[in-house]
């Protein structure tokens, strides 16, 4: 509040956004866009991210290590080229050109071994 009538006296645009003085609003009228998502139960055989990000974007594992070992994936904001790293429940994955998605449950083992997990995909 403080320094509102000199941001609006100094600053003409935001991007190709024109600022009027009438912009001004209180922050109790801000309205956040809704987060869509996208949930997805499925399996894995380990917590890698071979396997976590060929699960979340609907890759085949082998175009997952592509894309993991040409550097388009991060990990927690961080660029990762490991295939085999662990992945733990919570973290975000990020896909260039593709998305992002996070992690959100590690659950327990199927019958046949497998890890049951759930991701967010922000769509």
């Amino acid at each position: 509040a403080e320094i509102a009538d000199y941001m609006l006296n100094e600053y003409r645009q935001i991007g190709r956004v024109e600022i009027l003085k009438s912009s001004l609003h209180d922050l109790s009228e801000l309205r956040l866009p809704e987060q869509r998502v996208q949930k997805i139960n499925d399996t894995v055989s380990s917590a890698r991210l071979d396997s976590i990000v060929s699960s979340a974007f609907g890759l085949s594992r082998s175009n997952a290590v592509k894309a993991i070992k040409s550097g388009i994936v991060a990990v927690e904001h961080m660029e990762c080229i490991k295939p085999d790293q662990r992945i733990e429940e919570g973290s975000i994955l990020t896909v260039r050109g593709k998305g992002k998605a996070a992690l959100t449950k590690i659950g327990g083992t199927s019958r046949k071994g497998r890890i049951w997990i759930e991701i967010s995909r922000y769509l």
